[in-house]
């Protein structure tokens, strides 16, 4: 489905992957095919009652259901590293004169780090909507 070729020299992306233009979130590749990539947020269903679950996947089913072009769904995992903000705080709990803001700071601080030890991800919900364009006179 994507227009990738493969190629020994060293060319940029856009060359590689034949996009045209971009625009208003909008890819438009050469052959008057188009993408949009919407980000999307997720629900975490361990945390909803039976009723609920069944109603989320229900109304995701009928989603998917009445789509009449393909969709791709794409779903990255990755690690997050807040160090630098939580230095960051720190370095600001210094300007602070009130004690009881330096105490909420720290505790806020030891938190963040015990959630981050605990879990280091980040999940990132995206989908993409491909459309080609019959018309080759107009473009987007």
């Amino acid at each position: 489905m994507l227009l990738l070729t493969k190629s020994n020299s060293k060319i940029s992306s856009r060359r590689q992957m034949k996009l045209k233009k971009f625009k208003d979130g909008h890819t438009g590749f050469t052959n008057n095919e188009y993408r949009m990539v919407i980000e999307t947020s997720s629900v975490n269903l361990e945390l909803k009652s039976e009723d609920e679950q069944d109603v989320l996947i229900d109304s995701f089913q009928n989603f998917l259901n009445s789509l009449s072009i393909p969709l791709q769904i794409l779903i990255r995992v990755r690690e997050v590293d807040i160090d630098s903000y939580l230095e960051k705080i720190q370095t600001e709990k210094t300007m602070k004169k009130k004690k009881y803001i330096k105490l909420q700071i720290d505790n806020y601080t030891n938190l963040s780090k015990n959630l981050s030890q605990e879990t280091k991800y980040y999940k990132e919900d995206l989908c993409s909507y491909p459309y080609k364009n019959l018309d080759r006179t107009k473009d987007f």
